[in-house]
């Protein structure tokens, strides 16, 4: 898990510090990032995103056939936001 990774809290605060400054229509907004108090005396480190109402792209691609040009409209708005990531030097792990 990742609260066993002695690395994971400075990797949140990088993040973090990198998120806040991503401004992209094609991006989820970074909202905040903080620490939880767990059980046990354990703590779990968290990042929080603006919530996207919509339909989720599986949806999407699985109804009715789509045409070229949305499909290029799609694929931009997905490449504009991975471009507004990388500036900041990060990845996206699970795209």
């Amino acid at each position: 898990m990742f609260r066993d990774n002695a690395a994971f809290p400075e990797r949140v605060d990088r993040e973090s510090t990198a998120l806040k400054k991503i401004v992209s229509p094609h991006v989820a907004e970074y909202v905040e990032d903080g620490c939880l108090n767990l059980h046990g005396g354990q703590t779990a480190r968290y990042l929080m995103y603006e919530f996207v109402d919509g339909t989720p792209v599986t949806a999407y691609l699985s109804s009715a056939p789509i045409q070229p040009s949305e499909v290029l409209a799609f694929a931009l708005g997905v490449l504009t936001g991975l471009t507004a990531i990388h500036r900041r030097f990060l990845a996206h792990r699970d795209l």
